[in-house]
């Protein structure tokens, strides 16, 4: 599964792309930049099928964006021998677990650790910011999660 989200800095916004292993039950790829061409989300995936070797049996869904649409990336999908699948129009429904993981991220992670000045920093600090993230589920044992029992995701700095 597959979603893009964006985040508000000073010097405008930037986009992070995750894909995420449902079986698994965590985040497998990952990419921030500021511009939402293709690219975004095939560094993602990328990341995924090195983090995840066996595509055995994979499907891959996310939305009708047009980076997922687009020839490259579903070139990359079959290359890679995954089933493509995408929501229907106007039904976020289908894609809500990824809904679910964009909301989390931007509650968990940007809000409690913004405001952001670019892709890279937050006011006072120097140091790039790490987007190492993980799901933690309930019912992966993890003791901390959100006021929904869903997920909380944890990233260090």
């Amino acid at each position: 599964m597959a979603d893009i989200t964006y985040v508000a800095t000073w010097r405008g916004p930037v986009y992070v792309a995750f894909v995420i292993d449902v079986f698994a039950r965590r985040i497998v790829g990952w990419r921030v930049w500021n511009s939402l061409k293709t690219d975004l989300v095939l560094d993602a995936l990328e990341q995924a099928l090195f983090t995840r070797s066996d595509t055995e049996g994979v499907t891959h869904h996310s939305d009708r964006g047009s980076q997922y649409l687009s020839i490259h990336y579903t070139e990359r999908l079959a290359e890679a021998e995954i089933e493509s699948s995408v929501g229907s129009v106007g039904d976020s429904y289908d894609n809500a677990l990824a809904e679910t993981i964009n909301g989390l991220y931007k509650t968990e992670v940007i809000r409690k650790r913004g405001p952001w000045k670019n892709i890279g920093k937050r006011p006072g600090n120097s140091t790039r910011y790490s987007f190492n993230c993980s799901i933690r589920s309930t019912f992966q044992g993890s003791s901390r999660s959100t006021s929904s029992g869903f997920s909380a995701i944890a990233c260090s700095v």
